[in-house]
């Protein structure tokens, strides 16, 4: 099906003249409305799905709420959804909750007053409610990692258990027996997948889980340093350490540093995110690379097939994405450049 992108580049405009002609908005010349229209005719392009939500009242924006901003995975998913929605004729309006319920609550609100045409959201916890108010009032919402209990939207997340189960097994495999896990609070359900793939790596290696090495509601670089310098202070100190996402793995470093633990001789390490500073670290850092643009991309799919489209199915999509473990000297010692393994 062609989109508003294919018309424009068809037409020789930009994706917000077709946007203004479709909506009878702006002062566009009559010439160029000629073209845009014969445009969509050719490419068979549906202009159904906009006047729909021009005689609704929604505006030509898409709302997105973040937990954070503090990392490369995020900044790329932002950037990926901020290009590809003025693409599509529409503008993004952006907010930060910062796990702040409250705020969430109140950043929810102001979307809606702006009568945004759909919301794609990083909810702050399991609060279902405020995305249902939006989902009533016919605001599309699609969550981005975690999706709160006993409500039907779509969800876009990578696959979490399975990146940490890989990179567990990975230490496990090189004779790391006592790993430890830093992840944000684990009411998100990515973090309790995390989780999950930590335990069932130890279960498929024929160990028994350790007690006391997992680390919860960890959201910044300094969160990660106390929690880190925490777990060096126990009387048995592990030998590994698996970092959820790019901030956190920023803070086990640092802490490391401060205390003079080399790496891996003494802590191997393996971080999570877009890392691209990963190969400027000494040693280089391995990872489990997490696509931020592509999350976007899909979410932003996702939010569109509901508008432009009118693909409204009763039951929620879930699209699961894959990640890469990239193994370099940080988790293997004499490793220089490291390995690329795809799993899907």
């Amino acid at each position: 099906m062609a989109t508003i992108k294919q018309v424009a580049a068809l037409a020789g405009v930009s994706p917000m003249t077709v946007s203004n002609v479709v909506g009878s908005r702006g002062q566009v010349r009559e010439e160029t409305r000629l073209r845009v229209l014969a445009a969509a005719r050719e490419l068979n392009y549906s202009l159904h799905g906009p006047a729909r939500l021009l005689r609704t009242g929604r505006s030509r924006m898409i709302g997105l709420l973040l937990t954070l901003a503090n990392n490369e995975t995020l900044a790329n998913f932002v950037q990926s959804v901020s290009k590809e929605t003025y693409e599509a004729g529409y503008l993004l309006s952006v907010a930060v909750h910062e796990y702040d319920k409250s705020l969430e609550k109140a950043q929810l609100a102001a979307l809606a007053e702006q009568r945004v045409a759909a919301v794609i959201a990083f909810p702050a916890g399991n609060d279902g409610e405020p995305y249902r108010l939006l989902q009533d009032a016919g605001i599309p919402v699609v969550f981005v990692s975690h999706r709160p209990p006993d409500i039907n939207a779509d969800l876009v997340m990578t696959d979490m258990e399975g990146a940490t189960k890989a990179a567990v097994l990975h230490l496990l495999e090189r004779n790391y027996r006592r790993v430890a896990l830093l992840t944000p609070p684990t009411e998100m359900s990515a973090s309790s997948a995390r989780v999950a793939g930590y335990r069932a790596a130890y279960l498929e290696a024929g160990l028994a889980v350790p007690e006391g090495l997992i680390r919860h509601g960890l959201l910044s670089a300094t969160d990660a340093c106390r929690a880190m310098d925490d777990l060096l202070s126990t009387p048995v100190p592990p030998d590994a350490v698996v970092a959820s996402g790019s901030a956190l793995t920023r803070g086990v470093l640092l802490c490391l540093r401060q205390r003079n633990v080399a790496v891996p001789r003494r802590m191997a390490v393996v971080g999570s995110g877009e890392l691209e500073w990963g190969t400027l670290t000494e040693p280089p850092l391995t990872a489990t690379e997490i696509d931020g643009r592509q999350t976007g991309h899909e979410a932003l799919r996702l939010a569109l097939s509901r508008l432009e489209w009118g693909d409204r199915p009763a039951e929620p999509r879930e699209v699961v994405l894959p990640y890469r473990l990239v193994i370099r000297a940080s988790s293997a010692a004499g490793l220089a450049d490291g390995r690329a393994v795809e799993v899907s």
